[in-house]
């Protein structure tokens, strides 16, 4: 049975001390987003590179090797993202529910396809915001944005579920200044096979 999925990717790119971000180190992506699918069962793409949007893996010397690893596919835990995978990196990932659950919760109105709520999504002084009133363009603080913004440790995961709104953020031990951020819109979702996602960077 095949299961259709909306999963958010967008990129943030927080500093080393997200209250003074004009101290830190910016890690924009290179690319300005797109839609990429990760495969469960090919070596190179069950991965994705968020700053590129292309495929982890590589195929080099007659071997699979890492290549930028941001988030895995089905590997690590099946039926789950899963972020802090490669070498130094750290790494948490929130689950925010479906747009309509974020609507509710948060009181804001939505416009027709319900992605208003997803593309307020940001880093602001320092805080996650998210859309308060669209005709009047206000945001208010993301109450999960404390834990994205928390401790962020090896293999952090979560189910994929459809429709559901994911926010990421990277870090490594070996970089201190390093620190990158993502949501997330899943488009396609085959348990075991793939998943398909369009991402951006913010």
């Amino acid at each position: 049975m095949i299961t259709k999925i909306l999963l958010i990717i967008s990129i943030f790119a927080p500093a080393a001390s997200f209250a003074q971000q004009s101290a830190a180190v910016m890690n924009r992506p290179s690319v300005t987003g797109g839609t990429a699918t990760l495969y469960a069962l090919d070596p190179l793409s069950r991965t994705i590179c968020l700053n590129d949007g292309k495929p982890g893996g590589v195929f080099q010397g007659n071997q699979v090797r890492n290549r930028c690893s941001d988030i895995d596919f089905n590997a690590y835990n099946p039926g789950s993202f899963t972020v802090g995978v490669e070498g130094g990196r750290l790494g948490v990932i929130i689950d925010l529910g479906t747009a309509d659950t974020l609507m509710r919760k948060y009181g804001y109105q939505e416009t027709v396809g319900k992605g208003q709520g997803f593309a307020s999504l940001r880093l602001k002084d320092g805080k996650i915001v998210i859309l308060k009133d669209y005709q009047a363009g206000t945001v208010q603080e993301l109450q999960e944005g404390a834990l994205l913004l928390g401790e962020a440790k090896s293999g952090a995961k979560a189910a994929v579920e459809v429709g559901h709104i994911y926010l990421v953020r990277l870090t490594d031990r070996h970089d201190k200044q390093f620190s990158l951020m993502a949501k997330l819109i899943v488009i396609d979702y085959r348990p075991r096979e793939s998943v398909t996602i369009r991402w951006e960077p913010l």
